[in-house]
């Protein structure tokens, strides 16, 4: 593990034990999950893929806080969260990758928060050693799973575990699921976090609305661009992608399949306001699924296409 510097192991420690909303099982372009909290909403959305590392394919993640209006008494703000990047390992637990500011100060740690496919009863210990400093009690957190039982969630009745954590100091307690990643965290206070609804697979569960809002405000991002469905939909072999500018940016409109492998690049370069259309060709390619994602400076937007033969 690469040494850090004093200000940035501060935050990392800050997203070990007070960012818990990271912890999604899912992992395809286009999914995100709205939490909710006392004054706070915050929104993870897997926007993009890339590799690190021997060409290990990671999903980028981009998160979204803001307070709650009418429930706080400051100033509304919107703050975006380090970007991060995510994978899952074979051992069934995730790995992530934060990149801050500068490569000197990426951080690559293993994920222990959740193991995928968990059982009743499975146990493992998790240790906080970074920058090779002497662990401590605080340093390490043990989880076991403590129960598992079937929950209405969203509709459906779904397998939920329970998810005990101690760190020497305090324990407390994640309900997780396979389908939707974490569902809520509660300790001496009470239910703190909840997920309020999530996008899956181009499935949207609960409620998925979520608008930042405040003095830097980009509520009206979205207003800006535009990311038509493409024509046809269904399609064999070729299809039509529109998408719109209002002010000039630089594009980017990548084809992913549904395992978030990228197919296709189509545009890459900066162009002014304006319509625009582009051909996607998947002749060379299966039936199935298909997502087309565009990045237009910190705007975002994905849809599905189905390649029908």
């Amino acid at each position: 593990m690469k040494k850090l510097n004093p200000a940035f192991l501060f935050v990392v420690m800050l997203m070990l034990f007070i960012k818990v909303n990271n912890a999604q099982h899912k992992l395809s372009i286009g999914d995100f999950w709205v939490y909710s909290q006392e004054y706070t909403e915050e929104k993870f959305s897997i926007i993009d893929t890339a590799t690190f590392f021997d060409s290990l394919l990671y999903f980028e993640f981009h998160g979204v806080s803001r307070l709650i209006p009418k429930l706080s008494q400051v100033d509304m703000r919107t703050n975006e969260i380090i970007h991060s990047y995510k994978r899952r390992n074979e051992n069934g637990f995730f790995e992530n990758l934060v990149i801050y500011q500068n490569p000197s100060d990426t951080v690559l740690f293993e994920d222990k928060t959740y193991k995928y496919n968990a059982q009743l009863g499975d146990k493992w210990i998790y240790r906080i050693d970074i920058d090779n400093i002497d662990s401590t009690d605080i340093d390490t957190i043990w989880a076991e799973v403590v129960d598992v039982f079937e929950g209405y969630q969203f509709g459906e009745w779904r397998t939920i575990k329970k998810i005990t954590y101690w760190t020497g100091l305090t324990d407390f307690s994640k309900y997780f699921c396979d389908d939707f990643g974490e569902l809520s965290e509660e300790n001496y206070l009470g239910v703190v976090s909840w997920l309020k609804g999530c996008f899956i697979d181009s499935v949207a569960y609960g409620d998925t609305s979520f608008i930042p809002v405040g003095v830097q405000d980009n509520a009206n991002e979205a207003s800006k661009f535009l990311l038509m469905q493409n024509y046809p939909n269904p399609f064999n072999p070729s299809t039509t992608i529109n998408y719109s500018l209002k002010e000039k940016g630089l594009v980017k409109l990548k084809v992913y399949d549904i395992l978030g492998k990228e197919i296709e690049t189509l545009v890459n370069e900066e162009k002014p306001s304006g319509k625009y259309s582009v051909k996607f060709n998947g002749s060379n390619l299966p039936s199935g699924v298909y997502f087309y994602t565009i990045r237009i400076n910190n705007f975002v937007q994905s849809r599905k296409m189905i390649l029908l033969r």
